[in-house]
């Protein structure tokens, strides 16, 4: 207070004290939650509490939006159980890795009735497979002329005499894509076409790697062809890899290997390979022929952009035509393949598809 005079003195007075209150925004499935606290005094306010959105899934369906983890028309697939019930058109999704512990498998479909719909992995893998069983045609699946992708095959065993065996698909007429295979595959057959993740690809196979042993020995007079992703190619190859020891033998006639591709015949079918490349050791041993090769066996085309690390053993009778050091794919060193600039800059593989480590070999995403 001041007085006309001059003098003056102060008094102190009390602030009103704020008075916040709490407004509760809750989180929806898609937007989050969060608390506003306004004072009911001077207006002023400020925000906390913040709550991350998030789906309540029961059984992969959300209970509050209703969004479903399982795209339409297709068939959820979470216990081994449900993979015998696999019908030959039907659409299926898988939702998490399933271990088949070593039980003897059924490969799905034949030739007059094939699979033809959709397997969806998910990301996932099925471990833990063996099939000992002699069927003509051995693999997950015999025949295919559906879709298969981004599912990958564990420590799958196969050894019978099946003519067409693949870790994945014996004969494939359809298309293949971010797949995988580990395992063991072995047949002695008339003859045999054994490959780590197909033993006779007709369709398409893109972004796919397989780390299997491969063995293909031909029982009488007939040709054996093994190779470390495909036994023989007759369709299309690109952006794939393969890494271990493939062998095949005949005792009486001819033998084909390579580190991707037994063996690849242009003139009677529009085969390709592209972008592709293999570690590993080829083995072949034949009485007429032995033909080994770091990408092809043999083949009476080329490969584009395909290189290889691979050493050989070959032994051969009395005809001497062949290919150790294969002419269909540039050699290299494994410690070329390794490093994440040849991945990405020579093969030009996308990183939306493959994770790079220097050092490794490239996996799937």
């Amino acid at each position: 207070f001041t007085c006309s005079c001059g003098a003056s003195y102060t008094e102190t007075i009390n602030t009103i004290p704020h008075n916040y209150k709490s407004n509760v925004v809750p989180p929806t499935c898609t937007t989050d939650g969060y608390t506003t606290h306004i004072c009911e005094a001077c207006g002023n306010s400020y925000t906390d509490n913040y709550v991350d959105a998030a789906h309540n899934y029961i059984n992969y369906v959300c209970s509050v939006c209703k969004h479903s983890l399982i795209p339409q028309g297709y068939t959820a697939i979470d216990k081994k159980e449900q993979l015998s019930n696999i019908t030959l058109n039907g659409k299926y999704i898988l939702m998490c890795d399933l271990d088949m512990g070593y039980a003897e498998w059924e490969p799905i479909g034949t030739e007059s009735t094939p699979f033809t719909g959709t397997f969806n992995g998910n990301g996932y893998s099925i471990k833990n497979i063996r099939i000992a069983k002699s069927y003509t045609t051995t693999g997950f699946f015999a025949y295919s002329n559906g879709v298969i992708e981004n599912l990958g095959i564990e420590n799958i065993t196969m050894k019978n005499g099946a003519s067409e065996m693949g870790g994945l698909v014996a004969v494939n007429n359809g298309t293949i894509s971010n797949c995988f295979v580990t395992g063991a595959i072995s047949s002695s057959s008339f003859p045999p076409y054994v490959g780590g993740m197909v033993g006779v690809n007709n369709g398409t196979i893109t972004n796919c790697y397989a780390l299997c042993t491969v063995s293909a020995s031909a029982t009488y007079n007939t040709k054996s062809c093994a190779g470390g992703l495909v036994g023989e190619n007759r369709g299309k190859i690109s952006n794939c890899y393969a890494s271990g020891e493939v062998k095949a033998s005949s005792a009486e006639y001819a033998a084909y290997a390579g580190g991707l591709v037994g063996m690849q015949d242009i003139i009677f079918y529009d085969a390709t390979i592209t972008n592709c490349f293999a570690t590993g050791k080829v083995d072949v041993n034949a009485k007429k022929s032995a033909w080994a090769g770091g990408i092809v066996g043999w083949t009476n085309g080329s490969a584009d952009n395909c290189w290889h690390a691979v050493t050989f053993k070959v032994t051969q009778g009395y005809d001497t035509t062949y290919e150790p050091t294969n002419i269909h794919g540039v050699e290299t060193t494994l410690s070329t393949l390794k490093t994440t600039s040849f991945q990405k800059d020579t093969l030009k593989w996308s990183s939306n598809i493959w994770s790079f480590q220097e050092g490794h070999l490239p996996t799937l995403k």
